[in-house]
């Protein structure tokens, strides 16, 4: 089953999932103390997004879950995610929103769909000065007459460059790990998730970093207190998960589409996973009207 047909079938409640196709689009979300709180639709991404809370506070919905952050703030949402966004009032927001194509450059190590770290604190008032700085001016060029993309392009990069260092910063610090252990469990992803829906095999990804299969389960265990198999696993059930929430693809044909052929095999690991099978979390979760 090829991927834009599952993207044309993910739904939120009665309406259609919402699409947003230019290669990049920047701008700003302010909420008065006289405005109503409002979720904005559930929404899958064919963009990567950044969304800078620099006041205020926004309760965050993505991939079933929710939690709420207060500024200074980033939420980084990769493409492919599930999410809604409740700005609180007092609240001031910059969005930018670009397509791989836009960059051309990998961007996967900070918009991981499999990491849970899509929130990311300003640690200092240096680095919050240099994020907003770089905002404002692809802001400014967003908005002039005549738009120099690749400015936006080299100040994007800036930005995703900053952002990645504090992502990785805040990782290691947090797991005790090494830094070049963490670059390779990045890449390890990276590769998982061009991979993860035709091929399961610890030994194809161990090759594809040029590692042996022991070396490929130490740096998982290190970085993610996990093995390599679990973690394929995780990520297409992880799939599977949100196309159960809100697609309206059968159990059988989310198992074909995350590279299972065996149905009874998937609703097996499904519920070893989540407590129960995937027609009962289905029912629990679904977003469906």
């Amino acid at each position: 089953m090829q991927k834009t047909a599952i993207s044309d079938r993910l739904k939120t409640g009665s309406q259609p999932v919402q699409s947003i196709d230019s290669d990049f689009r920047m701008f700003e979300l302010v909420k008065t103390a006289d405005d109503a709180s409002e979720k904005s639709p559930l929404h899958r991404h064919n963009y990567q997004e950044i969304i800078y809370v620099e006041e205020g506070q926004v309760c965050h919905h993505i991939d079933g879950e929710q939690y709420d952050v207060t500024g200074p703030y980033i939420l980084v949402v990769a493409q492919g995610k599930v999410h809604a966004l409740v700005p609180h009032p007092n609240s001031k927001i910059l969005v930018v929103r670009f397509t791989n194509e836009f960059l051309k450059k990998k961007t996967d190590d900070l918009f991981s769909h499999f990491i849970p770290l899509s929130k990311i604190p300003v640690a200092s008032e240096e680095v919050r000065k240099k994020i907003a700085n770089l905002l404002q001016l692809m802001l400014a060029e967003y908005k002039s007459d005549q738009v120099n993309f690749d400015v936006l392009r080299h100040l994007l990069s800036a930005c995703i460059s900053m952002l990645r260092e504090e992502k990785r910063k805040l990782w290691v610090e947090d797991k005790s790990c090494k830094g070049t252990n963490y670059d390779l469990f990045n890449k390890f992803l990276q590769e998982l998730e061009l991979n993860f829906t035709s091929n399961q095999s610890v030994e194809f990804y161990a090759s594809k970093l040029n590692l042996t299969t022991k070396k490929l389960g130490e740096v998982c265990k290190e970085v993610f207190g996990d093995s390599p198999s679990r973690i394929i696993e995780k990520r297409a059930l992880l799939e599977a998960k949100r196309l159960l929430m809100y697609s309206s693809l059968t159990i059988q044909e989310i198992t074909f589409s995350i590279g299972y052929n065996d149905h009874s095999y998937f609703t097996k690991a499904f519920r070893k996973s989540e407590g129960v099978t995937p027609t009962e979390f289905r029912q629990q979760h679904s977003v469906a009207a």
